[in-house]
């Protein structure tokens, strides 16, 4: 799971996670629909093929552009001239703002495409703001110490399960 954050002339940006991307030697993505739950279940038949090749109708390759592991962040780019007419013209940029606008007690969603079943959609609301993980203890904290090497999260109780990862 990704969600587009930019453009520029020839490509789109993808951010998703670095342990999605990570050890990748290839990238494929799918953007919409039945294409999205074809390459699931391609992979997954795949898995023990030497060669690891997905081929989905629609499914386009992709490049890392950037990764930030300690933050598990990740940019990837797909060519726009490899994307088929209708799909680019269907797709919509995420219209991003910061965590210092959103407010505790607010509604959230989580999109991705949850441990396989093609798209979902939970909701949940922001309980906490700033809170510090301390990576070597495996704690977490209010925040108020902003000493600590650690990794400023939102919580929330919207339902976060694997294939979640890198979407909105």
């Amino acid at each position: 799971s990704g969600i587009i954050v930019g453009e520029n002339d020839d490509e789109l940006l993808i951010a998703t996670n670095n342990h999605v991307v990570s050890g990748a030697t290839t990238l494929s993505v799918c953007f919409m629909g039945d294409d999205v739950v074809s390459a699931e279940q391609e992979a997954a038949e795949t898995a023990s093929d030497s060669t690891g090749d997905v081929n989905v109708e629609d499914a386009v390759s992709a490049k890392i552009k950037g990764t930030d592991e300690t933050n598990d962040l990740a940019v990837i780019a797909v060519a726009k001239s490899d994307i088929p007419a209708d799909t680019l013209s269907s797709i919509k940029i995420a219209q991003l703002d910061t965590s210092d606008d959103l407010d505790v007690g607010e509604q959230v969603v989580a999109i991705g495409n949850a441990l396989g079943y093609g798209q979902s959609v939970t909701t949940g609301i922001v309980s906490a703001k700033n809170r510090r993980m301390d990576s070597e203890k495996s704690t977490v904290t209010d925040g108020s110490d902003d000493s600590s090497d650690g990794v400023n999260l939102i919580q929330t109780d919207a339902a976060i399960n694997p294939g979640n990862s890198g979407g909105a």
